[in-house]
């Protein structure tokens, strides 16, 4: 991930930096995609989803897709997920806390 303040760096913030999420869910592999975020996790969650893409939509809301397995196949995806609901939208989708 670069330190410049794209995109990506933005929905990362947004999620509570990677440092929270590393500890909460074990959250790894971080990758900047230009208009998007895609990072995977290895805590257990419901329905064996292990990676998130988060991306941002022309109209400032975001798509969140979810995926489990190796060949990343999608389980979900919620869209016009306002920024202050990313948490929300991943927690609900997992089954598990990105905070405390």
């Amino acid at each position: 991930m670069t330190t410049t303040y794209g995109t990506a760096s933005i929905i990362l913030a947004q999620l509570g930096g990677p440092s929270r999420l590393r500890v909460m869910i074990g959250a790894r592999d971080f990758l900047d995609c230009g208009d998007a975020l895609t990072f995977r996790f290895s805590a257990r969650s419901l329905r064996g989803i292990n990676r998130v893409k988060v991306r941002l939509a022309g109209d400032d809301t975001y798509t969140v897709t979810l995926y489990k397995g190796r060949l990343a196949e999608q389980v979900a995806e919620s869209t016009g997920v306002y920024a202050d609901g990313l948490r929300e939208a991943i927690e609900h989708h997992t089954g598990l806390a990105l905070s405390l």
